[in-house]
């Protein structure tokens, strides 16, 4: 619990002493992170950051290179770092800053280009991609550590699992446009790989440029439509055997078959609002199945062989579980967010970690503005009575008899009185969900659950309604009781800012020995001139904040909480899109944190691109824009 008098941190993006860069036009570093595992081995917390939004709402169709979407990994012992100026218009004789720069040791890029095909100029056509690098997570050490040398310790690697909702599924009786896939990519020492790789950036969806068969396992989604994949858990061993799971989410599985016909889906809302019933569905992957798999020899030679399986088939063998909203209506998105928040459940047969699962309501995902953010995942219509959209959240448990049950329902929190008016009812709570840990592989003592949408009224005596704050509630787990327990609730500041956007735990902030959370709000806007980014001009318009707060008992007012508060550099920089812990790198007292800024810079910024194999961006005019970073945040700033 912070000491009375303490300062909390308070800083700029500018001001980050390590910043993780992207490194093409458009690429949207930071739509999707993850922190603190450790793929290569060496004892070093790494970072993973998905792009997942290669091609905009301004490109037009028919340009595959524009839709190679990508993960970036940021590897302690390999990356690349250069010292940099604040910005790129300081004035002559300004002494460089300290931060870092680093770019990515590996790229991982996607392919796949949508046949759906949408050629009417005024559609989304970033639909065309099929946005991998939309979730990205360390999944733990799947595959099991690699027998050691006679007197040396097995090394653990842990593992990556990243998404592509939108990949097409060839069936060989047709197409399952949308069904989704994942792609693991297992930990590896990254000497021995860089040693014999001849090209980093691999492209898993395309065997002709796949050097080294690098992505070891594809699944594919069950049917059209269902995005599985949309999101994934953290380590999470859902049936306690000791071995990692795979927890996927598929919020758009339909409760009867859907035909998408392309022809009407002339915008990403109709798209979605045309299969009525559509609640979602979770996937839990068993790890112990796949560990057999992923030791045994390919089923088909010569190497490399890119396997690839459907996760029906795994259902089907026992090798995988399904979990269905027990509460399930039309459009409630189940399993558009989920995290794996430890062991409290016990009884007969009940093993394993709980997981929590979002169920957010939401009419569409993507809000195609023609100046806003690229990969806005926000409903941009009113929402009526059948669409709801206050949201829920389920805990499901494990039993050795009964296999995934429901244990909590959990309600969304209660709007002021008048607030629901207009487009109300769009609080949106199950957006984002995550375990509450000291560190990352604590047991978890609780989970929090973020409502962007959710609205105020300022003043309890006026009119106004404050659409887009946010809201964040914490539950925690006593020892003894049947359930999670309201801890506290937080509300955002500001109106339109949607605090709760992303949430991450994992790590202690502060040093304290109490576990703390990071809370995104993607389009906050700071008011005032006092920014030192001299990039970012008087006021940086929805540059975004992240905030870290204290989950310490006895605390009962929300400023007892605050940590720390780290502002976006520039103007729709969307600073916290996503974010991690990612353990202590700086070497002073707590753990970091890393937020992305997905949208970074707006305008022309020049830094060096990873070789020559950035796609043309035909909307960029030979300026670099939106390449994306993830800003390191810590204690000590």
């Amino acid at each position: 619990m912070p000491a009375p008098g303490y300062a909390p941190a308070d800083a700029w993006g500018c001001e980050s002493p390590i910043i993780y860069q992207g490194v093409c036009p458009r690429d949207h570093n930071g739509l999707s992170m993850d922190a603190g595992g450790d793929w290569d081995g060496d004892g070093h917390p790494d970072v993973v950051m998905g792009g997942g939004n290669k091609v905009d709402i301004e490109q037009q169709p028919n340009r595959p290179d524009e839709s190679a979407n990508q993960i970036s990994l940021y590897l302690r012992q390999a990356f690349t770092t250069e010292g940099q100026q604040l910005c790129p218009d300081e004035p002559a004789g300004t002494p460089p800053s300290t931060r870092d720069i680093q770019y990515p040791s590996i790229v991982l890029r996607g392919t796949q280009f949508s046949t759906l095909g949408l050629n009417d100029s005024q559609s989304n056509n970033w639909m065309l991609s099929d946005r991998f690098g939309w979730a990205v997570r360390f999944v733990g050490d799947i595959d099991g550590p690699a027998e050691p040398p006679p007197g040396e310790t097995a090394e653990v690697f842990d593992d990556i699992l990243c998404s592509a909702p939108w990949y097409d599924v060839d069936t060989g009786a047709g197409i399952d446009y949308q069904a989704g896939a994942v792609f693991l990519y297992l930990g590896r020492d990254f000497d021995q790989f860089a040693s014999t790789a001849t090209d980093y950036e691999v492209r898993p969806s395309d065997q002709a440029t796949d050097d080294g068969g690098f992505c070891d396992l594809v699944i594919t989604g069950e049917a059209a439509g269902d995005y599985f994949g949309y999101s994934i858990a953290r380590s999470t061993d859902f049936d306690g055997d000791g071995i990692p799971d795979l927890v996927i989410g598929a919020p758009q599985y339909a409760w009867q078959d859907s035909v998408l016909d392309a022809s009407v889906a002339s915008s990403v809302n109709e798209y979605w609002a045309n299969d009525d019933l559509r609640p979602g569905k979770v996937y839990v992957v068993l790890g112990g199945p796949l560990r057999i798999l992923l030791n045994s020899p390919p089923p088909v030679p010569p190497l490399p062989t890119l396997r690839t399986l459907k996760i029906a088939d795994l259902v089907a063998a026992g090798d995988a579980l399904e979990i269905v909203g027990a509460t399930a209506t039309a459009r409630d998105r189940f399993g558009a967010s989920l995290d794996g928040i430890g062991d409290h459940i016990t009884g007969s047969g009940m093993t394993g970690d709980e997981l929590v699962i979002g169920a957010p309501q939401f009419r569409s995902d993507w809000s195609p503005e023609p100046f806003g953010a690229p990969g806005r995942k926000t409903p941009d219509e009113p929402l009526d009575d059948t669409d709801g959209g206050s949201g829920f959240a389920e805990v499901w448990t494990y039993s050795a008899t009964s296999g995934a049950t429901m244990a909590h329902v959990i309600a969304g929190p209660a709007e002021a009185p008048g607030a629901n008016a207009g487009d109300g009812k769009r609080s949106r709570f199950g957006w984002s969900v995550s375990r509450i840990s000291t560190s990352i592989g604590a047991a978890p003592t609780g989970f929090a659950i973020g409502a962007p949408g959710f609205n105020i009224l300022p003043d309890p005596q006026g009119t106004e309604i404050w659409a887009n704050v946010g809201h964040l509630s914490a539950y925690k787990w006593l020892p003894g009781t049947g359930g999670p327990t309201l801890d506290f609730t937080l509300t955002g500041s500001q109106a339109g800012a949607e605090f709760g956007y992303s949430l991450a735990s994992g790590g202690d902030f502060n040093g304290d020995a109490i576990a703390d959370l990071a809370i995104g709000s993607r389009l906050f806007t700071r008011t005032g001139t006092n920014s030192p980014c001299s990039c970012s001009g008087s006021r940086p318009f929805k540059s975004g904040r992240l905030v870290v707060v204290s989950t310490a008992p006895l605390c009962g007012i929300d400023n007892c909480r605050l940590l720390g508060e780290l502002r976006g550099e520039e103007s729709r920089d969307r600073l916290g899109f996503s974010c991690a812990f990612m353990g202590d790198v700086d070497g002073i007292a707590g753990d970091e944190v890393v937020g992305g800024a997905l949208a970074w810079p707006e305008d022309s910024y020049p830094t060096p691109l990873l070789g020559s194999d950035c796609a043309p961006c035909f909307q960029c005019l030979n300026i670099t824009v939106e390449l994306g970073r993830g800003y390191l945040f810590s204690w000590g700033m």
